[in-house]
């Protein structure tokens, strides 16, 4: 059996798909890390802008020195120095910081301070200028200010249906297992990690399309069906092969695709910040994770992803005799879900749509969300449910698979 994975998986290596593919995963990374790299600005001592990495640099180094637990003292202390540098005259352009102070008091206190208008804001929106409001004091309420901007949340109408009084529960529990004071450091490397993951998932998974698309069909086309099926095992141990060779594949190209993405940014950002709180990032998010494991999370619901749209694809190249036709097929269970927007009165329709395996690629926003899918009376978080979702289908397709290549009729 062995011998027989890998004859098959050669075959799948050597084709020219798979370098190409890699060889667009590789420019797809460098092109996202250089996008976000050109990003970044941030203001020096002297009121001067950075940008690039200079900006990354003293952003890491000025956010680097306030890691630790964000207590409610840390936080009344950058409200102080938050009022202590308006009040100095000398800081002041009209009623503005100068460039020149605003580098030199209130920049390195940049993350505290946006998380602290994120959470004081009033319900209508986003306000600025709320820390004009506070006082040190105030910093003793940051945590249930938090969870009163939860509570908000649940309680809005929202016109594709409300959060029934037991979602609502659940929700709330869940918000009370994060472990507070939260955890906080210089956090970039990890969010921009996060936030443009699927587009690299995404990639792979289009790319394991194309490789495993002629598993089959590429038999019919070259005439080799007759010669597998007519012999011992073409009916079982071949099919099996080149299943096991698919996987193999699959894990191979998703494992590289993601790793070289993650090693690139953070080499540039910096691992710092891997045992911070998602909610440094996503104040609201209710799952009680650090970064480093939303980004597993994420990596292993994108890898399921993944497994699905390998599982369909060998489901059409079993039935199909040309793998150009499996390609476009696949690609449009892929692409397709993109464009299909969310109901504004269903929410029903909306977590089917969300269980599309383009839709599981981003994790960062299914473990921000806040989703729950009703299933034989067990509440299930939406991450968890299109992880299920996604190992399901896979073991349902298989066999179907198995079985168009196994009962193929030979010309």
């Amino acid at each position: 059996m062995i011998p027989l994975i890998q004859f098959e998986l050669r075959k799948m290596v050597r084709r020219k798909a798979t370098f190409a593919g890699m060889a667009i995963i590789v420019i797809i990374s460098i092109l996202l890390t250089l996008s976000t790299v050109s990003g970044e600005s941030r203001t020096d001592q002297n009121g001067q802008e950075i940008t690039g990495l200079s900006a990354v640099s003293l952003a890491r180094e000025q956010t680097h020195e306030q890691a630790g637990r964000l207590t409610t003292k840390k936080i009344g202390a950058a409200i102080e120095r938050y009022h202590a540098a308006r009040n100095n005259p000398q800081n002041l352009n009209g009623e503005e910081l100068s460039d020149k102070a605003y580098g030199q008091t209130e920049q390195k206190d940049a993350e505290i301070l946006s998380l602290i208008r994120q959470i004081y804001s009033p319900k209508a929106g986003y306000d600025y200028y709320v820390i004009n409001k506070l006082t040190s004091a105030d910093a003793s309420h940051f945590y249930q200010k938090r969870m009163d901007k939860v509570q908000e949340y649940l309680d809005t109408d929202y016109t594709y249906g409300n959060y029934s009084v037991e979602d609502k529960a659940i929700f709330v529990k869940m918000n009370q297992k994060i472990a507070v004071p939260f955890a906080f450091d210089y956090t970039d490397g990890w969010k921009n990690v996060l936030l443009n993951l699927w587009i690299i998932i995404f990639a792979a998974a289009f790319i394991i399309c194309v490789c495993v698309s002629p598993v089959f069909s590429g038999e019919y086309q070259s005439g080799a069906d007759s010669i597998i099926l007519s012999s011992r095992y073409g009916r079982s141990k071949v099919i099996r092969a080149k299943f096991w060779a698919s996987i193999i594949l699959t894990t191979g190209l998703f494992l590289a695709s993601i790793l070289i993405f993650t090693l690139l940014i953070l080499a540039i950002y910096g691992y710092f910040g891997w045992n911070s709180n998602l909610q440094i990032i996503q104040f609201r998010a209710p799952f009680p994770l650090t970064l480093m494991e939303t980004y597993i999370w994420s990596v292993l619901l994108g890898f399921l992803a993944c497994l699905l749209m390998m599982t369909f694809t060998l489901v059409l190249s079993a039935k199909m005799k040309a793998p150009f036709y499996v390609i476009i097929c696949s690609a449009i269970v892929l692409l397709g879900p993109m464009f299909i927007p969310y109901s504004k009165s269903s929410r029903f329709f909306n977590h089917i749509i969300n269980l599309f395996p383009v839709k599981m690629m981003n994790g960062y926003s299914s473990f921000s969300h806040y989703e729950l899918y009703h299933v034989l009376g067990y509440s299930i978080p939406e991450p968890y449910a299109m992880a299920g979702t996604a190992v399901i289908l896979s073991i349902v397709l298989l066999p179907l698979a198995y079985k168009g290549f196994r009962n193929h009729q030979v010309a």
